[in-house]
């Protein structure tokens, strides 16, 4: 009972998320794989021998669950909402044509009464934004907010998602740089890649870099 009543404390988000397909984090991980090949500019192909070493979905999941941290701290920093954000999952598409990687998180309902309260006036024009009907796309969701239940714990993580939408402030590609730059700044993506690489991988982008600075 005692777990029961815990859990209605908090309710899944799905929070805004690029995904690794073709994106701003795909696009990171790349980079940091180009500098450890070639540190000096950073530019160049990543070795099959190295690449072939890296387990993409457990580096996939690491960074995800870094992501939720670093959207974290973008949330106290540059919203002004220091809040808790549960890392629960990732979950892939089995193909990309129509929708991407995406991330679930558990807050609490306090916390999101914060938010609700912070987007009071962006709310509506998202909700009709990213619910409403049109041609190849039908809603299973009111389009009206106010048609919304005033309860929170009513609302499932698409719309509690939605709050958090609205303080991208439909500039999403800006804030998921903004996000990245909280991951990039204490090394979290080369530490993720070497987690997700085997021995023979590790030596290998160890030896790489070696290679490279004794001729710098």
């Amino acid at each position: 009972m005692k777990n029961k009543m815990e859990n209605k404390t908090k309710l899944e988000v799905a929070l805004p998320f690029c995904g690794f397909y073709e994106s701003a984090l795909s696009y990171e991980i790349n980079r940091e794989l180009e500098s450890i090949c070639n540190p000096e500019c950073g530019y160049g192909d990543i070795p099959d021998e190295i690449d072939n070493e890296i387990d993409y979905n457990k580096l996939h999941q690491s960074l995800a669950a870094t992501y939720v941290k670093a959207f974290e701290e973008w949330l106290a920093s540059e919203c002004d909402l220091p809040i808790d954000l549960e890392f629960v999952e990732m979950t892939s598409p089995r193909e990309y044509n129509f929708s991407t990687d995406r991330v679930f998180v558990n807050c609490s309902v306090s916390d999101l009464e914060k938010v609700l309260s912070a987007v009071k006036d962006e709310i509506p024009g998202m909700v009709r934004k990213r619910f409403t009907s049109g041609p190849g796309f039908v809603s299973f969701y009111e389009s009206d907010f106010n048609l919304w239940s005033n309860n929170l714990e009513e609302w499932d993580h698409n719309e509690t998602g939605t709050l958090f939408e609205c303080l991208f402030q439909g500039e999403f590609q800006d804030a998921t740089f903004a996000v990245l730059e909280y991951m990039q700044g204490n090394g979290e993506v080369s530490e993720a890649i070497y987690g997700a690489s085997t021995p023979k991988g590790i030596e290998l982008m160890d030896k790489a870099y070696s290679e490279y600075m004794a001729t710098a």
